[in-house]
């Protein structure tokens, strides 16, 4: 019996077998992100299927069971009616692999490795287990993806890029927040959205233990994304500070950003000028950033250089006579985001101040101007 045992060992299980748990976590996850269309389903357990007005149903199952909405699909058959995001959600809590629910024709067609324009049948017993759905509101167009994803932050070990996190961020963003104080120890990422609703994703936010944080709201996902990210980049850290040091949030004319160790808020204005108006100043060690927005209309507004991905210092500093906030020589930039335009100041002081002054930036998050 012994040795047909270790004939018949699974693979995972060679490979798990005298690993820490939380290795052997991510282990299994990068496994289940590599399986095929074709593979059988090892390690998905359940799914979970989002509607169009965000409202979600989580189903479990058996390996095999799921296995059907994959490799052991049926007849291929057109798509017909709308649909339901599905995604599938392997060890450690970790959704990958998306695809499209039918319920009409009954039938699953994958998103991955390409968008899939026809539909596999599922049995009747998966029917049945995803009757709770059909109730779901359902999508029409094609679905909303990220079509790249920043970490804005470094990457000390073999993990090099953040494209594993695609499924979990678009999982978490299709659903439902509520509203939230910022939680601690998140790390920041912008993303590059495509599709019929990119214009109402968010461009920032935080990948927390309790969810995705984003524009003032907390969209749930599994706690297991945050740690196996975690495990791959180390402990969170604010502005370069080290692991530890504490950091605190402030909301100021729908703007909101997180000061690292040092950092506060300038509560009095610092410059005459009336458009653009002061919005946000920060100050800290030396070093000082402010946020002035522009007033004018949005045809004006369209002439600020979108807001980059990852901000940047480049140049040198140089003095600048418009509206700024002393003599020093400082670096100057504007952006447009979520339509509005703003011209950035900033001044550094102490060492370290740079990489703290562009994680200020880097971490502001944007809500639109209240139409009244």
């Amino acid at each position: 019996m012994g040795s047909q045992q270790a004939r018949t060992r699974s693979p995972v299980a060679t490979v798990i077998r005298g690993v820490p748990t939380k290795l052997a976590l991510a282990l299994l996850i990068v496994l289940a992100l590599s399986v095929p269309a074709s593979a059988p389903a090892k390690g998905f357990t359940r799914v979970v299927l989002i509607a169009s007005d965000g409202r979600s149903v989580d189903v479990r199952a058996g390996e095999s069971e799921i296995d059907g909405l994959l490799s052991r699909r049926g007849s291929v058959v057109p798509l017909r009616g709308g649909y339901l995001r599905l995604f599938f959600v392997g060890p450690g809590d970790f959704p990958a692999n998306p695809a499209r629910y039918y319920p009409d024709p009954r039938c699953v067609a994958l998103d991955w490795p390409t968008h899939e324009r026809s539909c596999g049948r599922v049995s009747p017993t998966l029917v049945r287990l995803l009757g709770r759905a059909r109730t779901l509101s359902r999508f029409r167009d094609r679905p909303t993806v990220l079509a790249r994803l920043t970490y804005l932050g470094t990457f000390p070990g073999l993990l090099k890029t953040a494209a594993a996190l695609r499924s979990p961020v678009e999982l978490a963003l299709d659903r439902t927040g509520r509203a939230a104080q910022q939680p601690h120890r998140c790390y920041p990422f912008t993303g590059r959205w495509r599709g019929p609703a990119a214009a109402l994703r968010p461009r920032r936010f935080l990948l927390c233990a309790e969810g995705v944080y984003a524009d003032q709201r907390l969209y749930p996902l599994g706690r297991g994304v945050w740690e196996w990210f975690q495990l791959n980049v180390g402990p969170t850290t604010v502005a370069g500070a080290p692991a530890g040091r504490r950091s605190v949030s402030y909301t100021a004319a729908r703007l909101t950003v997180t000061l690292p160790s040092g950092w506060r808020v300038v509560h009095r204005r610092l410059t005459p000028c009336v458009n653009p108006i002061e919005r946000l100043t920060v100050t800290g060690r030396g070093a000082l950033v402010m946020l002035q927005e522009s007033l004018d209309p949005r045809r004006y507004i369209r002439r600020f250089s979108p807001r980059p991905h990852r901000v940047a210092l480049k140049g040198k500093p140089q003095p600048i006579a418009c509206c700024a906030p002393t003599r020093r020589p400082e670096w100057f930039f504007n952006f447009r985001d979520r339509g509005r335009g703003f011209y950035v100041y900033v001044y550094l002081g102490q060492a370290g101040t740079r990489a703290e002054a562009l994680a200020i930036l880097n971490g502001l998050q944007v809500q639109p101007r209240p139409r009244y």
